[in-house]
């Protein structure tokens, strides 16, 4: 934002908010446009809480998953034995003691507390599933490794297991123990990736042509049909990192590496499988009704409504540049990431707009 965030000692106004943060400084953004956007941007105010860091962690914190309710939130905590998964909850932060070593942190976490992640490296990646202080490995086929992106409220999981050449297929685990179900690829041969699912079982990710190694955005519905999510850039995407994000109708993609190598993009399920381009150099995730969040072009952690953007705050007055937003709950009112203070120490923070 333009102006400079009041500081305030209180949570986040919201139950949502409530049910995951600390009292501690918050910041308020005033809600008004930045200088160059449209005046038209409806963006609620927003408060900034930082979240609690877990025992025996003091820096290099931040959170990656919000629940679609916003009551849970879910990422990882950089140690000596590396990048340790956390789950917040009731104004907690908890490291799984058995996930404390060899883990990536956590990719996601549902509205029951179930979060979900991968320990190991390369062919030794196993996926997981915490609830209620229990680790479950989730099933791979026999030789294969896997890895778990994405858990709904209904406990469905979805990811990718990967061969002993390295090629990762897209999966489905119906349940914490099921076998996991290889989504449908046109592409003989080819592999490809998972990485989210909704609340109604849809879900989005990407696949890849063997024949030439471009990329192909791709949705799958709860029924296992798929269909490709076009752009309206037809260029070919070949190597490219690139993931995506769907909450209700809506999907974005989420361009990793290398970064502004192709704009982001959107797309409305209930208009089609026509793509738009994206308003933010960087894009993470996206709520049921529409609102996307990422980077700012003036890399700053935003949020895109109708085609505005507004920049969040942060605890040095309007966020720095080492600041970032990761995810978005289901309504559109709680936001996670990380934000990081005067001594270069970054907090897990949690943005409330509602």
């Amino acid at each position: 934002m333009n102006a400079r965030p009041k500081l305030l000692l209180a949570l986040a106004g919201g139950v949502a908010a409530a049910a995951i943060a600390v009292p501690v400084v918050s910041a308020v953004a005033d809600g008004s446009p930045p200088a160059g956007n449209s005046a038209s941007n409806s963006t609620a105010d927003c408060e900034l809480t930082e979240l609690a860091f877990p025992d025996g962690y003091d820096k290099d914190v931040k959170a990656r998953s919000v629940s679609a309710s916003g009551e849970y939130a879910a990422g990882g905590a950089l140690g000596e034995d590396g990048d340790n998964p956390v789950l917040w909850h009731d104004g907690k932060a908890i490291v799984p003691e058995e996930l404390k070593s060899d883990t990536t942190g956590a990719s996601a976490v549902n509205d029951s507390g179930q979060m979900v992640g991968s320990r190991g490296a390369g062919e030794a990646t196993v996926p997981w599933l915490y609830q209620d202080g229990k680790v479950t490995n989730l099933k791979v086929p026999k030789g294969q490794s896997g890895n778990s992106r994405d858990i709904n409220n209904a406990g469905q999981v979805v990811g990718y297991t990967q061969d002993d050449e390295g090629r990762t297929f897209p999966a489905l685990w119906p349940s914490p123990d099921a076998e996991p179900v290889l989504l449908d690829n046109p592409f003989e041969d080819g592999g490809g990736r998972a990485y989210s699912i909704n609340e109604e079982g849809t879900i989005s990710g990407k696949l890849i042509d063997p024949q030439d190694m471009t990329v192909h955005l791709w949705k799958w519905t709860a029924d296992g049909k798929g269909e490709e999510l076009k752009r309206p850039d037809p260029g070919d995407m070949v190597d490219q990192d690139v993931k995506t994000s769907i909450s209700g109708d809506h999907v974005v993609s989420v361009n990793i590496a290398p970064i502004g190598a192709f704009p982001a993009y959107a797309w409305n399920l209930s208009e089609g499988t026509d793509g738009t381009e994206i308003g933010l150099p960087v894009v993470e995730a996206v709520s049921a009704d529409g609102t996307i969040v990422g980077l700012s072009k003036d890399d700053k952690p935003a949020m895109l409504i109708d085609g505005a953007v507004t920049e969040l705050p942060g605890v040095q007055g309007p966020a720095s540049n080492t600041d970032v937003a990761h995810d978005i709950n289901q309504k559109g009112d709680v936001i996670v990431g990380g934000v990081v203070d005067e001594n270069d120490k970054q907090h897990p923070a949690m943005w409330n707009c509602g």
